[in-house]
């Protein structure tokens, strides 16, 4: 499976990539392709004829550096010049390789390469960024990290076109578990045609759903909501502005993408004369579809990736509230006695997740029933008979009351 991998300077995209080499990934760097560049001929004669006054068949790296960030116009000119050259030795890459990460930086120019394949987005704190930074490179070149994280800027909207969110604000460790557990065990053996056929079911599954009710404006006031919660938040002296500025930030980019999202996005899927007949003849054999699941996976993956396009802005939403909502939570940890806990719901609270987190190697579930005032959590097990029995053990576990 190949992805892009994208972040802001020292968000830990090189350790991330370079953990994934001991996986079998073969790994590119942007930073590579352009010190390959620099050698160019081509390059180097658009260089020289855009800026007549400079040289750079000596030193090309710093010559283009300093003009790179002494102007926005400068910036624009180099970019015009390296950027399609850089997208298409990447493309040739994807094409040619099956198990490739290739790290972009977070910019509008790079949009195109991330929405058109998997892409992975590692975010990390500025102080974090910042001590790494000073950690590897003098103090007096603190200049370059704040103008670089400056030219970054679009990282927002960068993020929400990215299908995973790897928050790095931990250590080595926590990438190369992440990699191991949610890429390398995801996809081992995903070539399958049943793989497909699962896919294409919950697709058509959303698509039902999303074609019956108005997802759309749902999140938009379920957003909205959030949004005048924080602007509360804000106001109060001792919360940190900093985070609530950068979550309402993403809030924006996130409504700006519900908004512009049209009315009649569902077209495509609509007149889509293949996925139609799926949605009507899923349940059923017949040989559309078995000729569909033969084609080669590569054809396949492509399909199922263009029909989830239709449905992108509804999917970031949707992954954006859950995470606020997942991260906005009362923790504790408590015990069901005799496998039994009762939570009285505070009303002013308005609590709109509840989460349970238990090993996930036990004999038994949880069951919730949630109320307006009050939820109620059994653990169950199932016995020798299929039938739903509680137990009488007394079960420990964490608890997530999430409200925002």
């Amino acid at each position: 499976m190949n992805y892009i991998v994208t972040g802001l300077i020292c968000s830990g995209k090189s350790t991330f990539l370079n953990t994934a080499i001991e996986y079998g990934f073969d790994i590119l760097k942007s930073d590579e392709v352009i010190s390959v560049l620099y050698n160019d001929k081509d390059v180097i004669s658009k260089l020289s004829n855009t800026f007549k006054e400079y040289k750079f068949e000596d030193t090309p790296k710093e010559t283009i550096k300093q003009l790179f960030y002494r102007s926005e116009s400068n910036r624009i000119k180099i970019e015009n010049i390296f950027h399609p050259k850089v997208h298409k030795i990447i493309q040739n890459k994807l094409e040619s390789n099956k198990n490739i990460l290739i790290e972009v930086p977070p910019l509008k120019n790079n949009i195109s390469i991330i929405k058109n394949n998997k892409s992975i987005f590692i975010e990390s704190g500025l102080e974090k960024r910042r001590k790494r930074f000073q950690s590897r490179n003098m103090k007096n070149e603190i200049n370059y990290f704040d103008k670089l994280n400056e030219y970054q800027s679009d990282c927002l909207l960068i993020e929400s076109y990215c299908d995973i969110i790897i928050k790095n604000d931990s250590n080595e460790v926590h990438l190369s578990e992440y990699l191991k557990k949610e890429i390398i065990e995801y996809h081992k053996e995903l070539d399958t045609s049943y793989d497909s056929y699962v896919s294409l079911y919950n697709l058509i599954a959303i698509y039902n759903t999303l074609s019956r009710v108005e997802v759309k404006s749902d999140l938009i006031r379920e957003i909205d909501f959030h949004k005048q919660r924080y602007m509360e938040y804000i106001k109060i002296d001792s919360s940190d502005k900093i985070k609530l500025n950068s979550i309402m930030e993403k809030q924006n980019v996130i409504l700006n993408n519900l908004y512009n999202l049209q009315s009649n996005y569902m077209n495509k899927l609509n007149d889509d004369e293949f996925f139609q007949f799926c949605v009507k003849h899923y349940e059923s054999l017949s040989t559309e579809l078995d000729y569909w699941l033969t084609r080669d996976h590569a054809s396949r993956l492509n399909q199922i990736n263009l029909w989830l396009e239709t449905v992108r802005p509804i999917e970031n939403s949707i992954y954006f509230c859950l995470d606020i909502l997942r991260r906005s939570s009362e923790t504790k940890e408590v015990c069901a006695n005799n496998g039994f806990y009762l939570v009285k719901l505070n009303q002013e609270k308005k609590v709109r997740l509840l989460r349970i987190t238990m090993q996930s190697d036990n004999y038994f579930f949880p069951r919730i029933s949630l109320g307006p005032q009050r939820a109620t959590i059994s653990f169950m097990l199932l016995n020798e008979d299929n039938k739903y029995k509680q137990i009488k053990d007394n079960i420990t576990f964490v608890l997530d009351l999430c409200y925002i």
